[in-house]
């Protein structure tokens, strides 16, 4: 399964990121080109809203299921053996990652930094990233 999540923006102000995320997913042997809108992910109350024409029973709607289900509750990655990548773009701000560092964790220098001052963040990084330095 290979799966496109965009982060909605304010429409006066790109630069604020609003707690909305559209998915995008491709599934092996589902018959359809390229990337389809999947729905989308609320994160202030952790629900979803599948899109148009894409059935709960579906394998997109199951995989939707998952995605959101595994949000709230990280240990299912790991109970499933799953694991995300990102495509040489900052997880942050989307630019392009050029620190031979920044590539292993998905985050540049600058934003990195930022992250690491929330608390709940930072504990979330030096678990899983526990010898990183840049």
């Amino acid at each position: 399964m290979t799966v496109k999540v965009k982060q909605a923006r304010d429409k006066q102000d790109r630069k604020i990121k609003l707690p909305i995320f559209f998915v995008y997913i491709s599934l092996l042997g589902d018959k359809e080109q390229g990337m389809v809108f999947a729905g989308t992910i609320f994160q202030n109350n952790g629900t979803y809203r599948l899109g148009r024409g894409i059935d709960q029973s579906s394998r997109i709607g199951k995989a939707m299921s998952f995605l959101t289900a595994a949000v709230k509750d990280t240990t299912i990655l790991r109970k499933y053996n799953v694991t995300f990548q990102h495509e040489g773009r900052c997880c942050s701000c989307g630019m392009a990652l050029t620190h031979p560092a920044s590539i292993p964790v998905g985050f540049g220098p600058d934003c990195l930094k930022r992250k690491m001052q929330d608390p709940a963040f930072a504990t979330m990084f030096k678990s899983t990233f526990p010898d990183f330095k840049y």
